[in-house]
């Protein structure tokens, strides 16, 4: 975009060239560039399963197996990963209750995978984390605080690495992977966007690219 903002300043130099002294306007030559959505890296799942073949060994590890987890299960945003509360998750139904933008309240169906590590983490671990200053929150740092996003970056680059994935992972990628399993396996888009928290229908629908590209 700031491509057009400069071909914006140009033109209207020009303009004023032309207008003042009746230089040719060579603007008009120029045409505008054309942007288009760039569709979203996501992994397969083979990949998936290798991030997730984790080592369960201690607090830590079984926390991190939770939360990647609850990522792909839910697709859930950071923001709303690290602000979920332990009474914000049904294990006997199987549904998170997360608040997305504009603190709009939406549940999402949690997979059985995902259920089993998140009791693993609540029954085994959790209390383990918990400190003076520890609130409600699901998952917790060392210090019994809220997890920071850098920190989830930063353990899921780890976690690549270790299952030898070549790749650089982020939370959102984890998002667009959920949605677009779901899409490849016949899920329905409104029900992808009401899983998403997405107000628009079209913000959904970039996931329908990805899908033709895996066709092709």
């Amino acid at each position: 975009y700031s491509v057009v903002r400069k071909i914006s300043s140009i033109r209207s130099f020009h303009l004023f060239l032309y207008k003042k002294y009746k230089i040719n306007d060579i603007t008009e030559q120029i045409d505008n560039p054309r942007f288009y959505k760039k569709i979203p890296d996501v992994l397969s799942i083979e990949e998936v399963d290798m991030l997730l073949d984790i080592n369960l060994h201690d607090a830590y590890s079984y926390r991190n197996k939770a939360m990647i987890e609850l990522m792909y299960a839910t697709g859930l945003r950071v923001s709303e990963l690290v602000s979920l509360e332990v009474n914000n998750v049904d294990l006997e139904e199987g549904i998170v209750r997360c608040f997305g933008k504009g603190n709009k309240q939406r549940y999402v169906p949690i997979n059985e995978a995902a259920l089993f590590a998140i009791n693993d983490y609540l029954v085994k671990f959790r209390s383990k984390l918990e400190y003076k200053e520890s609130n409600d929150v699901l998952l917790l740092n060392k210090k019994g605080r809220v997890i920071k996003r850098e920190y989830i970056n930063k353990m899921l680059n780890k976690a690549s690495k270790k299952a030898g994935i070549n790749k650089r992972i982020h939370p959102h990628m984890l998002r667009h992977t959920f949605s677009t399993h779901l899409l490849e396996n016949g899920a329905n888009l409104r029900s992808i966007q009401t899983m998403l928290g997405h107000k628009n229908l079209s913000t959904t629908e970039i996931y329908t690219h990805i899908d033709k590209k895996k066709l092709i």
